[in-house]
This record gives structure tokens, sequence and C-alpha cells, in this order.
């Protein structure tokens, strides 16, 4: 199970996710949140990341 950055490309990310089901609903689900939850914070590293060198590149030209 887990999250894998395949790559980005301009302003579009794409991540593969891996998931264990399971004959129980509930094992399946279990299962599912910690991937949904690691792939948005990979998503959101790399949006925070965009954002904090489109900062500092726009502070650095003013200096």
């Amino acid at each position: 199970m887990g999250a894998q950055l395949l790559s980005v490309a301009g302003s579009q990310v794409k991540i593969e996710m891996t998931i264990d089901l399971s004959r129980s609903m509930l094992t399946s689900e279990e299962n599912i949140q910690p991937t949904f939850n690691k792939t948005g914070c990979m998503a959101t590293a790399l949006v925070l990341t965009s954002f904090m060198q489109a900062k500092y590149t726009s502070v650095r030209s003013r200096l």
C-alpha cells in the first residue's frame, strides 16, 4: 500500500496509489484512508513548494 509520485508536468501532478482490498469492507476502508491521506500530503507538499518558490522569486526580483 502507498502512494508514489509518477510525474510533475507544468501544473499537473500524477500520483499512483496502491491499496490492498479485503473481503471485509471495514478492513478495505481502513486500508484506503491512509493511502488517500498520504496522497493528499504529497500533493500539498508539492503545492507548498511551488508556492514558496514563486514567493521567493518574487521577493528576490524586488531587491
